[in-house]
């Protein structure tokens, strides 16, 4: 069986799936930037750390839910969203990697 992709996906491939105005129904609330990176960082995470191509929406969920939650704390007067989401997104998938390290 030939690979799924080879490489990451482009923005085009996670086009192909969302709704007519672009975003993906279940990012409704985020921007089409931060969507990217967490569909970008999940591929990342596929084949390490024992996460599999079927464990990739559940990170993309999880890395969502978790930058939501945090947004709570952004400070517009302490750097840009961006930035604060690419940090959330970062830390949160470090953690993840540490918590699957310790399960093994």
């Amino acid at each position: 069986m030939p690979p799924l992709f080879v490489g990451m996906p482009t923005r085009s491939f996670f086009r192909s799936k969302e709704d007519k105005v672009g975003i993906p129904s279940n990012y409704a609330n985020l921007d089409e930037n931060t969507i990217h990176l967490i569909k970008f960082k999940s591929w990342t995470l596929v084949g390490k750390i024992g996460y599999t191509i079927s464990d990739r929406d559940d990170i993309e969920q999880e890395l969502a839910i978790h930058i939501v939650d945090r947004l709570k704390h952004f400070d517009p007067a302490r750097g840009k969203l961006s930035t604060f989401v690419q940090r959330v997104v970062d830390n949160k998938v470090a953690s993840m990697i540490e918590a699957r390290k310790t399960r093994k």
